[in-house]
């Protein structure tokens, strides 16, 4: 596993950061936090994400983590929650935790528990959560070599990744590949055919979700018109806020201003011709 390419929040704990980078060999991308709980997210691939609980000791705490994990439901299907034990005072809420997501459903999410003891028994784990998830790679991928170079991971946060990752559905390593294929403005031209033909790597109900959630935006009588130029990608847009039993909406898109990528072309010729 040495050299892969991860995605963390800026905040991860740099001991977690040092350790994954200097004992595992990995090369980690950090992205800016959206939430206070966020920064103990990371990102492992299209499918996969890391979520580690430190310093939980009050039930609005295990709320909030409620709500990080219905919005990584979203965007993930399998989700690995590691426990800090050395940090969390009150053990009992760790159950809790665990029943806040029992509700879902494990043919489309799945939740995995996990407890360390430091540091070192953290980045161990993540290394086992990389190589299960290489294990279990899709398909789609077409070879396990693909799947570790990720040669089109940047180590900057784009403007054009910042708007995709503002859609509720979208994460950043899915953002990438998305932006690999094709230029943002193309991006929300797609039919849905299409997205499944030349972004097969990403899950198809991903997909689905970004091609209603674009289509949501365009028809919204609270949007203006979505002028798809190579400046104005999306328009002023205000939706009602996602709940857990409301139906799936894109969050606050804004007024944004980005030069068009360079012209589309398939995942699959992207995949081959930058491994070769």
């Amino acid at each position: 596993m040495d050299g892969l390419q991860i995605i963390a929040y800026s905040s991860l704990d740099y001991r977690i950061l040092q350790s994954l980078e200097n004992d595992h060999k990995f090369v980690v991308y950090q992205r800016t936090c959206h939430d206070q709980y966020s920064h103990e997210t990371l990102i492992i691939d299209e499918k996969t994400c890391v979520v580690i609980i430190k310093d939980l000791n009050d039930i609005k705490q295990v709320r909030l983590y409620s709500s990080l994990f219905f919005s990584i439901s979203n965007k993930f299907s399998i989700l690995h929650i590691i426990f800090d034990i050395s940090s969390c005072h009150n053990t009992e809420l760790f159950s809790v935790i665990c029943a806040s997501v029992a509700h879902f459903n494990a043919a489309e999410f799945k939740v995995k528990f996990s407890y360390s003891l430091n540091v070192i028994d953290v980045c161990s784990k993540i290394l086992k959560i990389c190589e299960e998830a290489k294990n279990n790679i899709s398909l789609e991928w077409k070879s396990t070599e693909l799947w570790l170079k990720r040669s089109w991971l940047t180590e900057e946060e784009s403007n054009h990744e910042k708007l995709l990752t503002s859609i509720y559905c979208i994460n950043s390593y899915v953002a990438q590949i998305m932006l690999t294929t094709y230029s943002l403005v193309d991006l929300f031209r797609l039919e849905l055919q299409e997205c499944y033909g030349n972004l097969p790597v990403i899950p198809k109900n991903i997909l689905e979700s970004f091609y209603t959630a674009v289509r949501y935006v365009k028809s919204s009588p609270n949007s203006k018109t979505v002028q798809f130029s190579s400046q104005t990608v999306v328009q002023e847009y205000t939706p009602q806020q996602k709940t857990p039993n409301s139906e799936p909406s894109p969050q606050n898109f804004s007024r944004t201003s980005l030069p068009a990528l360079n012209t589309s072309y398939d995942l699959s010729e992207a995949l081959s011709s930058r491994y070769e």
